[in-house]
This record gives C-alpha cells, structure tokens and sequence, in this order.
C-alpha cells in the first residue's frame, strides 16, 4: 500500500529540526476506535462469518471495509460504506463455489452501490472475492497456493476515512451532470435512512464518476486534494465505531462471537481515495502511538519524516544489497555477500517509491521509504506472550482453536515484489523489524519462530519441544516451531473447530493426561525500538474458540452443540536500548 499521511512531511519541508507534537493512535479496550481489526473471518469446514460495524455517534463517516487473506494480507474485496448517525452495517462472508463471497441485507450505501440491499428484507448483490493480487500474472504473484479456495479464510480492516461536513463548496452542477449542486448537507441527505433506506445512494457514484465531486489525486508522494475547494470537502476521522464478528456453523448449531479490536488517534486527517485502490490500509496512520508496556505510557514514534535517504554506502562483497531502518534512530544496516555500512541518512519531505538493488561493488541505493505509521501501530499491538485456555474433555467431545494473527505483518515481509514501493528487490531474506523474515513467493510463508508451554489445571507443565504436525501432513514438516501465516489458527490434537486450510492451521500434541489446562505462546521477532525504549515480541491479535458436545442431551430435537470465544491475554516488557 501507498504512504499518504505523512504526518511530519510538512514540518521537514518548512525546515523545523524540533519535535513536533503530533496525535498519537492507541488502543481503545472500551471498543470504540478509528481502526477496527478482526482477526478472522471463515468460510471453510461449513462456517459462515458475520461481520458488523456500529457508528455509535452523530458524524456522518466515510469507512473504508478491507477484506484481506489469510496468509499474507493481500487484498481480496474492498468498498466504501457511508454511515449516517447511529448507523450499522452487517454482510456475510460465505462459501459459493470454492471460494468466499460477500452478501448483504443492508441497505446503507456503499460505493460499488451494487453491494447493498434496495430494501430492507431484499439482498444486494453478491460480491466474489478476488485473487488478482497473488494469482498467476498478479501484481505480487504466487508460486503455489493462489487459487480460488485462499479467499475462504481470511481477516478484515475498517477503517473511517473522514466525516461529511454538514456544510463545504458546493460541486458544480456540469460535474453531475445534471443531477444538481451537492453540499454536504444534500449529501448527508443523500445517505441518511428514512424508512429504513437512505435517501439516494446512486448520488455518491455519481459523484465518484465526475471529476470536480469525490475527484482524488491519487499518488504516491501527495496527500491528495480531499478539501480542494472545488470538491465535497471531509474533515478528520472522530471515531466512535464498534465491531464484532460472529462465525455460525449451521450443521454443527454453533456459533462464536469475537470483538474487532479498536484503534483511536489512527489518522489525523481525511484520506477519501478513489473507490477500487486498496487505500487506505493499516499503514496510513499517524507515526505516533500510545503504548503501556508495565508501566508509564510510552510514546513511540516510528519515522520522524516522510523520507530517509541513504547517500553513502558501497557493497563490498557479491550477491544482493540488503538494507533495513534502524526504526526511529538515525542509521542503517547494510548486509550482502560482505558488510557495509550506509551513513548520513537524512530527513526529507516527500516520498521516495522504490529502491534498486545494485550489483557488488555499486552506490548504495539513493533512498528508503520511511513507513512510521506501521511501526507505530505495530509497537502498540506488539506482546511477547499470549495466554489463553485450551479444553479436550472427551466426555464432552471438546475441541479447542487458537486465531493468531499479525495485523501489520504483510507490510514488513512482503518487501520482494514489483509494483510495490518497498525497500529493497529480490529475493530477500530478512524481514524488517519486528518481522525476521521476508514473504516466500515460492513457498508462501514467512516464519516466526515461537515457542509454547502448557499446563494442566492443577500446575502440571511441559513443552512443545518438536516441530508442528499439520493436518493433512505435508511434504515436510519444520523441525522448529514457527507460524508462517498473517492469520494463523493453531489446533489442539487435531480436534478443530474452526475448520481451517491446511495452509494457516498448525496442529500440536499435547502429552496424554493434559486435557484442559492452559497455554502460553512466546514469540522472539526483532526488537522495535524508538531510540529510548525496545519493544520485545510481534504485533498480535486474536482470541480462543472451544467448543461442547453434551452427549447427555436426549430429549427429541435437543441441540447438543455449543461453542463460545474467549480473548487472548497478553504479557509486554520494556527495555533500554
């Protein structure tokens, strides 16, 4: 994805060499944010997953609804939805076919207005979801899983991209040709519901179509013109929305329900791109965050600039040139087939867009693109242990799935692909921080080694000390123990409740007697740091999913299935660097 808010771009520019106060993203753990993130979504093993978004306020929001795959968050369907006050959107993501489909009973706007209902108790149209990114001939193509069946399982990013002023410039009536003068206030009538259905949808097409209505200059290096003066201006993102998923499974009588993670403060200002880009994502917020790590609040800031540049450097051995931010510090490191060193790295005011890799002997590259919004966010989301409790009774026939899922991840291993502004070329090795290692086009991965200690429930312990069993076996099987995925589901003795692919589910074995207890998983990763404070672990989020067959239930037309969620808990630690 595309860098467009960069916060500090205007400070560098006008010349400032101070801190700058900037608005800062945290975590809200009362569940309203900016940001919403849901850690999975399902269609696999005869479950559906509903997802749904509240706005708990009187703005009018423009929201941003990215469904992205499991394995390495690459786009699979996006669309714009407009919410009035107090407005809720649900759809449904389903299995057609061999792949995922998005349906909607909701009639509020959304741009492809296709997607939402006319009416309420009628159904929009069904919406596939895509596999252009990853497939043969893709923008960042795979070499093995890049069917149809990888859009079953995935996670979801909302995000509120602005509020529709009440007033603003008028549109010219030529760029709707026709259709009248829009201010903000006819374009809040135009998404307000009466009766159940808003005013007139079509209208937001219509102004997307028309250069002079939503028209977004839409690059790299820019903020775009959201509040040109000729245009239907939007102010900044207030916040105020929920979000939870539930995952039915109609032949088992199931269902389990999850709550979105809420994120306040993510961006400071408007970003409405044109509907089709895969804009705005999880990288486009401020590069500040809020982050508790046992103590005092800590501010971390990711990249102070919208630019660092590299203008000293020579690699001195064969093979690539690697280079990698020292995030927040002034520095890089430099490996290859020998070590250099890259030095003076300075602040700049715009964007560089991709970095070439030079033969042994060349310049180190001119620049590398600065991406503070992802380490910020990431800091914030960052734990080094997530617990939560497993249950196998086999009285009960129990069965126990863990969501694992590294939000922020795609953007510091998916470094190796055209078409990308990324920081190096390919056939990378190394991840970028917190991230060790780069996305395998070939082998669809990028591992983080962990490891994992259960207990049973009177403080009986062991450890995994083998690599995971996948179900069904593949050609090999690690011998350490890692989660090689964006989402990963990890599953107890192979009894499932999730039903997921082969490609993101790991199975381990616990020892015989160890039946319901609790878990704990370590993760290693690289340090982050913002050159006062290390933060330890990987950007996590997720929860546990059990599930019951009470074989006791013997009345005629009893349901005997049941199943529930419960959040992971965490532990963080801080350090001096």
């Amino acid at each position: 994805m595309k860098k467009k808010l960069l916060p500090l771009a205007l400070a560098a520019a006008a010349g400032f060499t101070g801190v700058t106060a900037q608005a800062q993203m945290s975590q809200n753990h009362d569940g309203t944010g900016q940001l919403l993130m849901y850690p999975i979504y399902t269609a696999n093993g005869g479950n559906d997953t509903y997802i749904s978004v509240a706005n708990t306020t009187d703005t009018y929001k423009a929201v941003k609804v990215r469904f992205v795959d499991a394995m390495n968050s690459q786009d699979s369907l996006d669309f714009h939805l407009y919410l009035s006050p107090q407005d809720h959107w649900s759809g449904v993501v389903t299995k057609e076919g061999d792949g995922a489909v998005l349906k909607t009973g909701d009639t509020s706007c959304t741009v492809p207005n296709s997607l939402a209902a006319k009416a309420v108790g009628q159904l929009g149209t069904t919406a596939p979801m895509r596999t252009a990114k990853y497939a043969t001939g893709g923008a960042e193509a795979d070499t093995i899983n890049n069917g149809i069946d990888r859009t079953l399982e995935g996670h979801v990013e909302i995000i509120e991209m602005g509020s529709i002023l009440a007033t603003g410039s008028a549109v010219p009536t030529t760029a709707l040709t026709g259709a009248g003068t829009y201010t903000g206030a006819a374009l809040r009538a135009a998404i307000k519901h009466v009766n159940g259905v808003p005013g007139k949808c079509s209208d937001l097409e219509t102004m997307w179509r028309t250069g002079g209505a939503f028209f977004y200059t839409d690059n790299d290096s820019t903020p775009g013109d959201a509040k040109a003066a000729t245009h239907t201006q939007l102010d900044a993102p207030t916040g105020g929305l929920y979000g939870y998923g539930v995952i039915i499974n109609v032949p088992d009588g199931t269902a389990a329900m999850f709550d979105a993670v809420a994120v306040d403060g993510f961006m400071n200002d408007a970003y409405h791109p044109t509907p089709g880009d895969d804009e705005p994502g999880v990288d486009d917020g401020v590069s500040s965050s809020t982050i508790n790590r046992g103590g005092a609040p800590v501010s971390f800031d990711g990249v102070a600039a919208a630019r660092q540049t590299a203008t000293t450097g020579t690699q001195t051995g064969s093979g690539l040139l690697h280079v990698d931010v020292v995030r927040g510090k002034t520095g890089s490191r430099v490996s290859g087939g020998g070590n250099s060193l890259v030095t003076n790295i300075a602040t700049a005011a715009t964007a560089q867009a991709a970095v070439t890799v030079p033969a042994a002997g060349a310049a180190a590259p001119a620049a590398i693109l600065g991406q503070g919004s992802l380490e910020a966010l990431s800091a914030l989301l960052t734990r080094q242990t997530i617990a939560n409790d497993y249950v196998l009774e086999p009285g009960l026939n129990a069965a126990t799935d863990w969501v694992i899922t590294f939000p922020t991840k795609r953007d510091f291993v998916n470094l190796s692909t055209a078409g990308a502004a990324k920081l190096v070329a390919a056939n990378r090795t190394e991840g970028v921080a917190p991230f060790s290692k780069a996305w395998d086009h070939t082998k669809t991965e990028s591992c983080e080694e962990i490891t994992i200690d259960y207990w049973d429930r009177e403080e009986g312990v062991n450890q995994i000390t083998t690599g995971f069993d996948f179900s069904p076996a593949p050609v090999t099987t690690p011998d350490v123990l890692a989660l090689c995925t964006e989402s990963n589901i990890l599953n107890f003795n192979n009894k499932g409740v999730l039903g997921g692919s082969a490609r993101i589910t790991k199975s381990i074995t616990l020892a015989s007697g160890f039946n319901n207890g609790w878990a704990r998983v370590s993760f290693s990763g690289q340090t982050q740091t913002d050159g006062a404070t290390n933060v330890n672990g990987l950007p996590v989020i997720g929860f546990a999913v059990q599930k019951y067959v009470n074989n006791s239930a013997t009345s005629a037309g009893a349901l005997a299935n049941y199943a529930g969620s419960i959040g992971h808990h965490y532990t963080n630690t801080n350090a001096t660097p």
